[in-house]
């Protein structure tokens, strides 16, 4: 007998040579992800993911849809176990795996948005333009006051991680500038494994490019409680997801307003889907003594 529970997927920076190897080998229905992927891409997706160096893999244009494949691998085995859950989320990229838990697009259509949206970011954005720094233990009104000193357009919060943890879009010329005014705040900065500053107005060009994508796409009506990046709150109406999908790119994650909301629904369990787990310290933050999350892959054999 299981709690009410929701499911949950990780983002872009869990990403590590070899991850889904496990899985690929001993799994038909992972490796049919991984195949469905390769077709689409025009690339080993296992090999990339099973053998491509730390550095090559964190480039946007592999780390995406690598991620997301291991993820739907690991959903795909997951699935048979029949573990029912009440609602469903997904952390910035894996905003991409929940569309398909709850049965709004299929695999093949979201891994063809998911490489489009890489590609887009990729190739509208420079790898110099910008930086992702994590700033632990520092009051968040603080952190966005300070960002409001260097202007929005160079600076902005992407991800509302969860109380504890914010992370920060920089522009390269002014990221050590801002890192020392961090540090003068007593925040401690963690740098990320990314090459892009996702979430922020840096990242227009791409999500632009990615809309007419977005805009060819049917989307069906949700069979299971979305809650969306954008606005942290539950999907309303799925005429909205191009917009939400579209905004995603450069507007922040509500990740705490999003597992607020959730826990409002009194859900404490959750299901965490990713290649190394990342969302754990985060939910436990926002929702307290009473969450519990569990590592899908340690349910899977």
């Amino acid at each position: 007998m299981y709690n009410k529970g929701a499911l949950i997927f990780g983002g872009q920076g869990s990403q590590f040579t070899g991850m889904g190897k496990e899985l690929f080998n001993n799994s038909a229905e992972a490796r049919s992800v991984f195949s469905l992927a390769s077709e689409i891409v025009g690339y080993d997706v296992a090999a990339t993911c099973f053998e491509t160096s730390q550095d090559e893999l964190n480039k946007t244009i592999y780390c995406q849809i690598c991620t997301i494949v291991v993820e739907l691998a690991i959903y795909e085995v997951f699935k048979k176990k029949n573990i029912p859950f009440n609602a469903v989320a997904g952390f910035s990229l894996g905003e991409y795996a929940a569309l398909v838990a709850a049965e709004i697009i299929d695999v093949k259509t979201m891994l063809k948005l998911v490489n489009a949206r890489a590609v887009a970011m990729e190739n509208e954005v420079s790898d110099h333009m910008g930086k992702m720094v994590a700033v632990i233990n520092s009051d968040i009104e603080k952190i966005e006051k300070l960002c409001d000193e260097f202007g929005n357009k160079q600076v902005a919060i992407a991800n509302y991680n969860a109380f504890n943890q914010i992370v920060v879009s920089v522009a390269s010329e002014i990221y050590n500038e801002f890192i020392g005014r961090v540090k003068l705040l007593n925040g401690r900065t963690i740098p990320l494994r990314v090459n892009r500053p996702f979430h922020h107005s840096m990242m227009l060009p791409a999500a632009n490019k990615f809309k007419h994508e977005l805009d060819s796409v049917i989307f069906k009506e949700p069979t299971i409680p979305i809650y969306m990046n954008v606005t942290g709150t539950v999907l309303s109406q799925k005429d909205l997801l191009s917009k939400f999908l579209y905004e995603q790119i450069f507007k922040p994650v509500q990740w705490i307003k999003t597992i607020q909301n959730i826990k409002d629904n009194e859900i404490y369990t959750f299901y965490e889907i990713c290649p190394k787990p990342t969302l754990e310290s985060f939910v436990k933050n926002i929702v307290g003594i009473k969450a519990k999350v569990i590592n899908v892959q340690n349910l899977l054999y």
